[in-house]
């Protein structure tokens, strides 16, 4: 079973109609469950999502892992509201990451990351960790800085539980620092996404054509119109959005 699961903020629900409007048109995978993990919703929600509330006065971290012990499913697509689909997935790379994830491949998988992002410290080639028998999957080394980030993944769901109980009471930015630790301490099999045609964007991430998402479209509360310039202007004029009210960057 496969579920669909997105982390939010009532603070964030301007991003919510262009989010699951953008999936809906976007991606035609069905999954099983999808779920709205968040302190309030209202009526901007995706009617297909079940909301999950969590503390407000809980850190990061433990808000995330008390709704997740309350979801039953075995992997699923863990990401937050202001990552945006800009484009039609690939749904055959995808089901392949999938198949893969649940055993489909040639060794177990705890997470696939849909987009490249990460370096190892020796800076060898990335076509040195490509995996035989698929044309988009690479591996994630153990010398990698991040061998996880807070960016659309798939993951086993209890290894994604796992590290949470390892980490609690953390924010995001401390989550994505010192959950590397027990990463590399329990040897998490870690993979992710890079077409030949995927591009940088900016100076940490890249593109995905597997799952095409903005990455992310709010910094520090503000628009990352710096980054995502055509995107997101795009954007604002589809659904009507005043930039200037978050502020850009």
């Amino acid at each position: 079973m496969v579920s669909f699961i997105v982390y939010s903020h009532s603070e964030y629900d301007d991003c919510w109609i262009p989010f699951f409007d953008r999936l809906k048109r976007h991606c035609r995978h069905e999954f099983d469950n999808y779920y709205l993990l968040s302190d309030a919703t209202n009526e901007k929600m995706d009617a297909r999502f079940e909301h999950i509330p969590y503390n407000n006065d809980e850190a990061y971290t433990d808000r995330v892992l008390s709704c997740l012990k309350q979801i039953d499913t075995s992997h699923c697509l863990f990401q937050h509201e202001d990552m945006m689909l800009y484009d039609d997935i690939h749904e055959g790379y995808f089901q392949h990451c999938l198949d893969w994830l649940q055993g489909g491949g040639p060794f177990a998988i705890d997470s696939i990351k849909l987009h490249k992002s990460g370096t190892p410290h020796d800076n060898q080639p990335s076509n040195d960790w490509g995996i035989k028998g698929s044309d988009v999957l690479k591996m994630t080394l153990l010398n990698f800085d991040m061998l996880f980030s807070i960016q659309p993944t798939l993951w086993d769901t209890e290894k994604l539980i796992d590290i949470l109980e390892n980490n609690q009471g953390l924010n995001g930015w401390e989550f994505e620092t010192q959950g590397q630790g027990h990463c590399k301490e329990t040897i998490l099999s870690a993979c992710y996404v890079q077409h030949e045609s995927d591009q940088q964007r900016g100076m940490l991430h890249w593109d995905s054509m597997v799952w095409p998402y903005i990455a992310t479209a709010v910094f520090k509360g503000k628009w990352c119109t710096n980054e995502y310039p055509q995107e997101l202007r795009k954007m604002f004029e589809e659904y009507n959005i005043d930039p200037s009210i978050r502020g850009t960057l």
